[in-house]
């Protein structure tokens, strides 16, 4: 952004590899907080909201989406709340 400061940034694939709920969860909301107050940031996107991912490299807590389709509650919380409320 210091480089080209007339750009907007998008930042895309976000995702958490800790295998550890509350930490996947505190990181999301850091994230997204922080993204959604950033001027610079145009738009951002987490990884993961996807029935069926390709590996185990994105921990199964930071997936946002279950196999048949509905949203996991990660998903639901980074839909509904801004801003993204600690828990």
């Amino acid at each position: 952004h210091e480089k080209y400061p007339e750009y907007p940034v998008v930042i895309s694939e976000i995702a958490s590899i800790c295998r550890d709920k509350k930490d996947v969860n505190k990181f999301t909301e850091q994230v997204a907080n922080w993204a959604d107050e950033c001027p610079w940031v145009f738009e951002y996107a987490f990884f993961g909201c996807m029935a069926k991912v390709a590996d185990d490299f994105v921990s199964p807590e930071a997936q946002l989406m279950n196999e048949d389709g509905t949203f996991r509650d990660l998903m639901k919380k980074l839909m509904n709340e801004q801003p993204m409320k600690e828990t």
